[in-house]
């Protein structure tokens, strides 16, 4: 094995011991949500030890939901492909921040007070 995969195989290792989700939220909020206020809410991020899952599957991946305000039945498809940008953006982010990839998911909610 090279020394480079090696070294990625071991920060990665450590990468799931440490619980990044608080600073992973903020940078998210720093990043994305700040900009994009008329889109979304909010960003939860899970660490893959504290996912719940109803089968005795083990989560490997942290789990961000991006919390968009809408109402799911009138989006406009303008609205879904911004909506879908943002999630590639968050992505994006988390991946060029941790060097792992992440398990995305979305909520839509008609005010951010919900």
């Amino acid at each position: 094995m090279k020394i480079e995969q090696t070294i990625k195989k071991i920060l990665r290792e450590e990468i799931k011991k440490v619980d990044l989700s608080p600073l992973l939220e903020k940078i998210l909020n720093r990043e994305l949500v700040k900009y994009n206020t008329d889109s979304l809410c909010g960003i939860k991020v899970v660490h893959p030890d504290k996912r719940e899952s109803e089968s005795k599957f083990e989560f490997t991946r942290y789990g961000v939901t991006l919390i968009f305000i809408g109402d799911e039945k009138k989006l406009s498809f303008d609205a879904r492909e911004k909506y879908v940008s943002l999630m590639d953006e968050a992505w994006n982010i988390i991946y060029d921040t941790i060097s792992t990839p992440v398990d995305l998911y979305s909520k839509i909610v008609k005010t951010c007070d919900e």
